[in-house]
């Protein structure tokens, strides 16, 4: 049986908790079928949006503190104005 949506994210979520135990961003990665590279910045986003709706399904605070520390991590590359360097 396939998992449901839901499932894939929680087990998504739970794999990013493990990782961020010893990183304080999520890694590197690409854009699926087209193979763009993706910067941490980039991917820690996306995976801070993941914690987030994991965070919405289960109401555990566990999945929120990931999803800030994505967000920490996203805070120290604004440049003087406030803008994202993804770069």
């Amino acid at each position: 049986m396939n998992p449901t949506p839901n499932e894939i994210i929680l087990n998504s979520a739970n794999w990013g908790i493990k990782y961020l135990q010893k990183h304080d961003h999520m890694p590197a990665g690409h854009n699926g079928p087209y193979i763009d590279k993706e910067t941490p910045v980039r991917n820690s986003a996306h995976w801070g949006m993941i914690f987030l709706k994991a965070y919405q399904l289960t109401d555990d605070k566990t999945y929120l503190d990931q999803a800030k520390k994505c967000v920490d991590f996203l805070c120290k590359h604004l440049d003087e104005n406030g803008i994202l360097c993804v770069a």
